[in-house]
């Protein structure tokens, strides 16, 4: 008697899971605040996080800011308002400890848009 032989199909390799992040800054009870969405697969570990204007800079976090789980939107009050008039702002943010500065523009699609 021989026992009936099974052979498994090997499992597909899995996509790699990434984060799809967007921005914006939304007043919050008056309280300026940093909104970030993740339409990606991954969550976002977000560390050296700082506004970058056409005149300035505005740090938010030297360190771990915090964690955006796939689809889903954090926020954080942020120190002080950005200046007003500027246009052209991008966040430069850190996903990971390994990782390098990245640079992401503001989503122009949601700027006018009440927080959630």
């Amino acid at each position: 008697d021989a026992a009936p032989l099974r052979v498994a199909q090997p499992a597909a390799a899995p996509q790699t899971a990434r984060p799809q992040l967007s921005w914006r800054i939304a007043a919050i009870d008056g309280v300026p605040h940093l909104l970030v969405t993740n339409r990606g697969t991954g969550h976002a570990r977000l560390s050296q996080v700082s506004l970058l204007g056409t005149r300035d800079a505005l740090p938010v976090a030297a360190g771990l800011l915090g964690y955006v789980l796939p689809g889903k939107q954090m926020r954080w009050p942020l120190p002080q308002a950005p200046s007003a008039g500027d246009g052209d702002m991008r966040l430069r943010l850190q996903l990971g400890s390994r990782q390098p500065l990245m640079e992401i523009p503001m989503d122009a699609s949601s700027a006018e848009r009440p927080a959630d």
